[in-house]
């Protein structure tokens, strides 16, 4: 799939496209009683995956957008800036591995999340990431890991 987002907008859930300079996000709902629910990107170059996860998290109670691409996941996290990054670690433009490092760079208070088929755990936290869940998912541990009041537990691997 493309990574050009002018022609074939590859986000869910807007089919605008992304804006080439990152844009500052929205301010915080700082209404307790309507708090902002937390935002998450999902980027995996296997669209259907990628909106699946995001239905999820959804359901879950997050804000999601998706991504198709590694350097389309990087603009997006630029532009809404989430909480929490799922991404597939076997990419063909950019390896998620590589995502990683830049999205850690860029925005160090990111919560990484591997999400791949690739057996690549290890490797997975010694980038960084704060979990790894395997494809097919497991979903009765996913919904456990990441319902909202779990989300505290995020933390920047060893």
């Amino acid at each position: 799939m493309s990574d050009e987002t002018t022609s074939h907008p590859e986000t869910h859930p807007s089919a605008a496209p992304l804006p080439e300079e990152p844009c500052p996000a929205s301010p915080p709902d700082h209404d307790p009683e309507h708090p902002a629910p937390p935002r998450a990107i999902v980027v995996d170059d296997d669209e259907g995956s990628a909106l699946g996860l995001s239905g999820l998290l959804e359901q879950l109670g997050y804000e999601t957008m998706t991504a198709t691409s590694g350097r389309q996941g990087l603009r997006l996290a630029s532009a809404f800036l989430p909480a929490v990054a799922f991404l597939d670690l076997q990419m063909p433009d950019k390896p998620g591995l590589e995502v990683a490092r830049e999205l850690h760079d860029q925005h160090p208070d990111i919560h990484l999340v591997a999400v791949s088929g690739s057996g690549m755990e290890a490797e997975a936290r010694e980038a960084g990431f704060a979990a790894y869940f395997a494809k097919p998912l497991d979903l009765e541990r996913f919904e456990t890991e990441f319902a909202l009041g779990a989300a505290p537990r995020f933390g920047r691997a060893a």
